[in-house]
């Protein structure tokens, strides 16, 4: 396993931006790679406890908000709850054979692949049903019309 926390520059100085280089790190490592924040996400990395730059802006807005409405920053509370979310990528999750199941609780998984059956439940049943009801009504003729010749 490997953690992948921060890479902006490499042993030469070339930098790069923190994605790309989760993204090298994630392709040339024989392990699952996680990290520690949502950026990386998509990027090659199974996913993890992952730190929410999008998540931290609502909350900055929502203080923002209460700020502009009169409240004194000092009575704000501040609180990173809801700026962590366990999240992991399904496509990555296959890749090393990793089960749902080992998942924590509350985990959100990302960029799954709907099988067969989800994606088309309903007109398989559909397709049954109307199939069944098609041959029990041709039975049903067919006794009909023995019954009348005899």
């Amino acid at each position: 396993m490997v953690l992948f926390y921060l890479l902006t520059r490499d042993g030469a100085g070339k930098g790069f931006p923190p994605w790309e280089a989760a993204s090298i790190v994630a392709n040339a490592t024989n392990a699952p790679v996680y990290g520690c924040l949502e950026t990386y996400f998509g990027h090659g990395i199974v996913g993890g406890r992952l730190s929410s730059l999008e998540m931290s802006g609502v909350k900055a807005g929502e203080m923002g908000l209460r700020i502009l409405r009169g409240a004194k920053p000092s009575d704000i509370p501040q609180s990173g709850q809801g700026t962590i979310l366990n999240l992991f990528d399904w496509r990555e999750l296959k890749r090393w054979g990793i089960s749902e199941d080992r998942l924590p609780l509350e985990s959100i998984v990302r960029f799954k692949t709907p099988s067969f059956w989800e994606v088309l439940r309903w007109y398989i049943i559909a397709a049954i049903l109307l199939i069944g009801f098609g041959y029990g009504f041709i039975s049903l003729l067919l006794v009909q019309r023995k019954r009348l010749r005899q």
